[in-house]
């Protein structure tokens, strides 16, 4: 019997369609809009922009003078207003609240860490779903007939190709390339229009017509780790290193306590620098690696050969 594609472009119409409608929705949420925004514009043009060591050196040495001067503005407030008697009575009744503020603190920051770190595992992990997904089409596309699909794997290898050198690149910016979303409608329509001639081949297109959904959901899926940028948390973290550097404005500033609190706003400068780096999965020396989308592009070129 002879089979064909019935109302393939009509298809092929509410595919896009739903592909632009689920990009479109995916929007920051509002209490990260500022956030993401500022770490767009400081961030991302500037300290992520720089090779991973320079960067981090340069938080480093940021957040070390800012708190440091919170430190020595602190301790001056207090030496002009107690004595030394009146400090240790603050040190005393203080103690308590500031190791729960520490705790906290070092919370926040350890958990801020973990899910970063989680999240730029996911994005990994879906580029190289997404690698495989592309793969298991061309394959399809190959055993459904070589002369039949020859145009679509054509089209396959453009696609992937306008994700390397364009997508990937434009992510940084929370955007998708036009030349991919092109190349993929017209995959899309040449896979859709591509007559059946056999119960094979209908088995075989409803495979490929699969893969390319899961394709596009992986597309989404970084489209939207891209736009979600660090965590609103953050706030919470700056804040509670403000609050930590001013407690030790109630100890004098001797050479140990100088070297200790040098140390500790270091510390906190790496992690934090760290977090927005991992943050933001398509920008910087952290970025995800596109081996498994070059791998793959790397088979439809011999194919093409």
């Amino acid at each position: 019997p002879h089979y064909t594609t019935a109302k393939s472009s009509a298809a092929s119409d509410v595919y896009k369609r739903q592909f632009q409608d689920c990009a479109a929705d995916i929007t920051p949420s509002r209490a990260t809009d500022h956030f993401h925004a500022f770490a767009r514009i400081v961030l991302a043009n500037t300290l992520l922009s720089l090779p991973a060591l320079v960067g981090c050196l340069v938080f480093m040495a940021l957040t070390s003078a800012v708190g440091m001067g919170i430190y020595l503005i602190t301790f001056r407030l207090h030496a002009r207003r107690h004595d030394s008697e009146q400090l240790a009575e603050i040190k005393d009744a203080t103690g308590n609240l500031f190791r729960v503020v520490g705790w906290l603190f070092t919370l926040l920051l350890s958990l801020t860490f973990t899910d970063v770190v989680s999240e730029l595992s996911l994005t990994e992990n879906a580029i190289q779903k997404e690698a495989a997904a592309i793969e298991d089409v061309y394959q399809n596309m190959r055993r459904f007939g070589l002369e039949e699909t020859r145009e679509a794997r054509r089209m396959l290898t453009t696609y992937v190709t306008a994700i390397l050198e364009k997508e990937l690149s434009q992510l940084a910016n929370d955007q998708l390339a036009e030349e991919a979303s092109v190349a993929w409608r017209e995959l899309q329509d040449e896979v859709l229009g591509t007559p059946v001639n056999s119960r094979m081949q209908e088995t075989l297109q409803a495979g490929i017509i699969a893969d390319l959904d899961r394709v596009s959901d992986f597309r989404i899926a970084r489209l939207q780790q891209a736009r979600e940028g660090p965590s609103a948390v953050m706030y919470v973290v700056y804040f509670g290193f403000l609050v930590t550097m001013v407690y030790f404005g109630i100890y004098k500033p001797r050479r140990p306590m100088i070297l200790l609190l040098t140390l500790y706003t270091v510390f906190v400068g790496v992690v934090i620098y760290l977090i927005l780096a991992m943050a933001d999965p398509f920008n910087g020396t952290l970025s995800v690696s596109s081996e498994p989308l070059e791998y793959a592009l790397e088979l439809l070129k011999t194919d093409s050969d």
